[in-house]
């Protein structure tokens, strides 16, 4: 059985919106990876406290911000700060097996029904049959599930599209037709289809 590859790096590189942001903007002057370290470390411009947490975080986020064309990093740089974070929260899923199947398994179906509160209970049953379906998601601490389930809420918050903990209310998402037309000249049209 091929197992799917899940991973549990989102605890280590949660939304860093400002961040991904400056990864992007040197990718697209023509530096490399390791030029970009280097800049990020030596000149600590994600202005981390600690410089462990920006070198932790920096394979996820140069990963990220790679896997999105120049259209959409371009929108990810320059654009509102709305549609940018839309843009980072399609690269979380696009990097992250695991919250991509959430989006698609649990957020989805709450737009699709129209019943817009995210539940504890939602993520607490998302997990439990990856659990079952996943031998190597089985084994991960309770300790890891519950910094998972923190970060997937953090990022919905940070993205919009969660009110926030207390409430569970989940946001209307609306795409300008621009942004609608840039992600589906990107093959993306699955990320608007979550939220209508």
């Amino acid at each position: 059985m091929n197992e799917k590859k899940y991973t549990a790096n989102l605890t280590g590189a949660w939304f860093l919106f400002y961040e991904i942001k400056q990864v992007a903007e040197l990718i697209d002057q023509g530096l490399s990876e390791k030029e970009i370290k280097t800049k990020v470390l030596e000149e600590n411009i994600f202005q981390h406290k600690k410089l462990s947490s920006a070198q932790r975080a920096f394979p996820t986020l140069y990963r990220r911000a790679k896997l999105l064309s120049k259209d959409l990093r371009g929108v990810l740089i320059e654009d509102s700060m709305e549609n940018g974070r839309m843009i980072n929260l399609y690269a979380i899923m696009e990097e992250d097996l695991l919250f991509k199947e959430f989006m698609l398994e649990i957020i989805k179906e709450k737009y699709k029904t129209n019943s817009l509160y995210l539940e504890k209970k939602d993520i607490n049953s998302y997990f439990i049959e990856k659990q079952e379906q996943n031998e190597r998601f089985s084994k991960y601490t309770e300790a890891t599930l519950n910094k998972l389930r923190q970060v997937f809420l953090k990022i919905l918050i940070d993205a919009g599209v969660l009110v926030d903990l207390n409430s569970g209310i989940l946001n209307r998402m609306f795409f300008s037709t621009y942004l609608k037309k840039t992600l589906e000249n990107n093959n993306a049209e699955y990320f608007v289809n979550i939220f209508e």
